[in-house]
């Protein structure tokens, strides 16, 4: 992609300087290539700094690549904001990132990170940039990688995050030989979505469940995510134990997204008799958090129930269980829940503390993001008055900066859609796109239709679609069009779309994990429709 074309005499002067700068190169890439980290500055893990919002200058003077390619040095190119950029790497090259700051904060600390995580630090002088090297092995889990860069002030009150930049590289040479993803599977170059051809992806007429091992009924209300420590998906859903009239979230994983091993440990059962969530636990969001380099704390965030499925007098609250691995969940011990109730966290009255009208109601279906130090969740909630009436409600929205206490904010406005009357928003799920900066939700409307989509009362006919810049006020992109529409020619979904989907961005593409009612592949005697998991693309 790039070739420098100049004199013999300024070859001679690259060429000496790159000798010379190897040498130096070789002690600072022990530091850059295995990403050390800073835990801490000051006592404070790095997304605990305080940050400006809204910086009154550019500190950045300015923030060039390179890449040397056989001796041969590129020209620069300047990286901007949330720009994206492709490069063409191989084993033997080495890539360069030159930052430098405006000579007034010469003095300044100074980071270079990776997906957010600082991994070099040093002061700068003026004129001076800091270089961060890299090769081909930067690429070794994917196509593109994000790389933030943050300038650091000291002050009276500690290290403050005074300005970032992110830009994305794309390792054209991976692409252009055809190389998987860590999903094992190359999306089609699409911008609307295109399904995976062999949905099923989980069949639950073919796992086991429940102590007699029976055959599986449903894959519902599906959360995925790809995770960094095991290199792997790991996908959950609500599942029926129909002898026992329970429902339990089950867990399985894959290295491409598309074939998957069922665990054989349930990830979460229901709780004991008589307690909060003893007969449904269901419509779980599981964020991964790495607390220290190298290790990983799971938690997953869930709604419960003590009533049968499906029973009127259904009051649905969010809970959390937590783990140091992606399998198995036990929840949070009665001391630490707000509720003083294992597992709980929160319920209706409690997310509709400002409106005093809400006496009780439900919560349910989390969807969680870990961003900056703070956990974010959006999920649905219906508010009931004194006469059993509901008063408010929609897709609520709270915030959290250790996962456990929370700041609710109460139920979102914007995200009312007037075009089903009385009906609100249901089921979302978020993802925050890290090239266009905007926050996006998907999320059902559906029920006045309900009886229009494959089995009557149950099935829905698509997915709405909204975006948002900061997660509290959203425009929908249709209020009358879905965004992922369901197909009745297609065996996989047949009898129609089940639940909201799960959404995972992705190396610059959209993973649409959705369930579908069908009668494929079912068992003699079984059902007369399963609810499998299925998956869609787009970029």
């Amino acid at each position: 992609m790039w070739n420098y074309i100049g004199s013999s005499k300024q070859f001679f002067v690259l060429s000496f300087l790159f000798v010379f700068g190897i040498l130096t190169l070789t002690c600072q890439m022990v530091d850059s290539a295995t990403f050390s980290y800073f835990p801490s500055i000051d006592g404070k893990s790095y997304n605990q700094l305080p940050r400006q919002s809204q910086p009154s200058t550019n500190l950045l003077k300015t923030v060039v690549l390179y890449d040397v390619k056989n001796n041969v040095i590129s020209p620069p190119l300047v990286l901007t904001n949330n720009g994206s950029y492709d490069v063409d790497y191989n084993s033997e090259d080495v890539g360069v990132v030159d930052i430098t700051l405006k000579s007034v904060y010469a003095p300044t600390g100074y980071f270079l990170s990776i997906d957010g995580v600082p991994i070099h630090a040093q002061k700068s002088v003026t004129n001076q940039p800091l270089q961060f090297y890299f090769s081909d092995d930067l690429f070794a889990n994917g196509l593109t990688r994000m790389f933030q860069v943050d300038v650091l002030k000291k002050t009276r009150a500690g290290w403050t995050i005074m300005q970032s930049i992110k830009f994305h590289l794309t390792n054209k040479h991976k692409d252009s030989n055809q190389e998987p993803d860590p999903t094992g599977y190359v999306p089609p170059d699409t911008n609307t979505w295109s399904r995976y051809p062999d949905n099923l992806i989980v069949n639950p007429a073919k796992f086991k469940i429940g102590p007699a091992q029976e055959a599986g009924f449903n894959t519902a209300d599906p959360c995925v995510l790809f995770d960094k420590k095991t290199n792997k998906w790991h996908a959950y859903f609500s599942s029926m134990i129909m002898s026992q009239d329970v429902q339990v979230i089950k867990h399985v994983e894959s290295s491409d997204a598309i074939n998957w091993t069922v665990k054989n440990d349930i990830a979460l059962d229901h709780g004991p008799e008589g307690t909060w969530d003893s007969q449904m636990v269901e419509t779980c969001s599981v964020v991964s958090v790495e607390t220290k380099p190298g290790t990983f704390q799971y938690l997953m965030y869930y709604s419960g129930s003590n009533t049968d499925f499906g029973d009127d007098r259904d009051r649905y609250s969010i809970g959390l269980a937590v783990s140091d691995n992606p399998d198995t969940f036990t929840r949070i011990p009665l001391n630490q829940s707000p509720k003083n109730v294992s597992g709980l966290l929160f319920d209706a009255k409690t997310a509709f503390a400002k409106n005093t009208a809400v006496v009780d109601g439900l919560v349910t279906d989390p969807d969680v993001m870990y961003q900056d130090g703070m956990f974010k969740m959006w999920f649905y909630c219906a508010g009931v008055n004194n006469a059993g009436k509901y008063v408010d409600g929609g897709i609520c929205y709270a915030t959290s900066s250790d996962g456990i206490n929370w700041d609710h904010k109460g139920s979102l406005m914007s995200l009312l859609n007037e075009h089903t009357v009385g009906v609100v928003a249901q089921q979302p799920t978020v993802i925050f796109n890290d090239i266009s900066g905007l926050y996006e939700i998907w999320v059902v409307i559906d029920d006045p239709a309900y009886h229009s989509y494959g089995i009557p009362g149950l099935a829905v006919g698509g997915y709405y679609h909204a975006t948002s810049k900061d997660g509290v006020n959203w425009t929908y992109s249709s209020k009358t069009n879905y965004d992922f529409l369901w197909n009745k020619n297609l065996i996989s979904e047949n009898t129609g779309l089940a639940n909201g989907p799960d959404v995972v961005f992705h190396n610059g593409f959209y993973y649409l994990f959705y369930t579908s009612f069908t009668t494929q592949n079912i068992l003699p005697n079984s059902y007369p429709y399963i609810w499998g998991l299925n998956f869609a693309t787009k970029k």
